[in-house]
C-alpha cells in the first residue's frame, strides 16, 4: 500500500518536472527569437522611428504558442527593458 502511494507520488512529481520543463524550453526558445527580431528592428529604427511591439503583436509573430508561454516571455522582455515605454503615448516599442 506504501510502496503504491510511494510510486503514484514519485510519477505525478516526474511529470510536473517533465511540463515544467518543456514550457521553459519553449520559452526560452520564443525568448531566443523575440531578442533576435527586436535586434533586427532595433537597427531599422533611425531617429523618431518605432515599431510597436505589446502582447498583441506577440501573440501575431508567434501564433502557435500558448498564451502562458508568450506571456512569460513578454514580462521577462519588460524586465530586461529590452523595449521601451514610449513617453508621448505611453506604448511599449522598440527605438
Amino acid at each position: 500500500m506504501i510502496e503504491t502511494l510511494l510510486g503514484i507520488i514519485i510519477i505525478i512529481f516526474a511529470i510536473t518536472i517533465v511540463v515544467y520543463g518543456a514550457f521553459r524550453g519553449r520559452v526560452y526558445f520564443v525568448l531566443d527569437e523575440a531578442r533576435e527580431i527586436i535586434e533586427e528592428y532595433k537597427t531599422r529604427c533611425t531617429g523618431a522611428n518605432r515599431f510597436v511591439l505589446n502582447e498583441t503583436v506577440l501573440r501575431e509573430l508567434f501564433p502557435g504558442y500558448h498564451h502562458l508561454v508568450l506571456r512569460t516571455v513578454w514580462k521577462q522582455l519588460v524586465a530586461e527593458k529590452a523595449i521601451d515605454k514610449d513617453p508621448l503615448d505611453q506604448e511599449w516599442c522598440i527605438r
